[in-house]
């Protein structure tokens, strides 16, 4: 004798327990993909949600862990957007900090052009280093005073 084929509400329960079993192991599918930021893996385990539509005995539990879902799928897009404006925001500091570098070179080598064309001469690494910090006419002025 078969024992299912005399206890049809046990093997139901049995099928119960699976389908429950399968719905917690793709809701933590889904956790850890959230957790990831992988969509992907979001979207392939919580397919079989979005078909059934919350129907059966966990009516209820689905529609929440739909809900629930959503939730974190949107809650790890704005994450991911504010990621991204951060990013774009350290890179203008960046951008905008090398910008003003370079400009400060250019004034620098400027300084150094202006000088050697008035004097004729190359400045000395001590005199260049108090040129960058006060300026190549104060040089010039006390080169000649001298």
């Amino acid at each position: 004798m078969d024992f299912d084929s005399h206890h049809p509400f046990d093997s139901s329960n049995k099928e119960l327990s699976e389908q429950d079993m399968k719905l917690k192991t793709r809701r933590e599918i889904v956790a850890l993909g959230v957790q990831l930021g992988k969509m992907n893996i979001v979207d392939w385990a919580s397919k079989d949600e979005k078909e059934k539509a919350c129907i059966g005995n966990n009516y209820k539990s689905a529609c929440f862990f739909q809900a629930k879902v959503e939730q974190m799928r949107v809650q790890a897009q704005a994450q991911m957007v504010k990621k991204n404006s951060m990013t774009s925001q350290r890179t203008e500091e960046k951008r905008a900090a090398a910008e003003a570098r370079k400009s400060r070179d250019a004034r620098r080598t400027a300084a150094q052009v202006e000088y050697i064309r008035r004097t004729g001469r190359m400045l000395s690494s001590h005199r260049l280093i108090s040129c960058v910090v006060v300026g190549c006419s104060n040089i010039a002025i006390h080169k000649k005073q001298n």
